[in-house]
């Protein structure tokens, strides 16, 4: 559905691209494209709704969690407290040899 998206759009600037530099044709380009974009976006109304993401699982401060130490614990128990630089140096030796 999102490539109709672009190729309705460009239909719609084609036509106004032909109407601005008073070309033939322009009336019936534009309304082309302008009908081609009608169509798309009736049926996207059709589309059915994506989940939503939940963000606080990866930022918990969007969650209103503003303790630094609760955020240092909560980050701890999930493995995003990161990594240190000699893990990092570890890591890159084994890879690099």
């Amino acid at each position: 559905m999102k490539y109709l998206y672009a190729w309705g759009a460009s239909l719609v600037l084609l036509g106004a691209l032909f109407k601005l530099m008073y070309w033939p044709g322009a009336g019936v380009m534009l309304t082309i494209g302008m009908s081609t974009e009608v169509a798309i976006f009736f049926f996207s109304g059709f589309e059915p709704i994506h989940d939503e993401v939940d963000w606080t699982l990866v930022y918990p401060e969007l969650a209103g969690m503003t303790d630094e130490e609760e955020l240092r614990k909560y980050r701890k128990g999930a493995g995003l407290e990161g990594i240190n630089s000699e893990d990092l140096k570890d890591i890159i030796t084994s890879v690099m040899a």
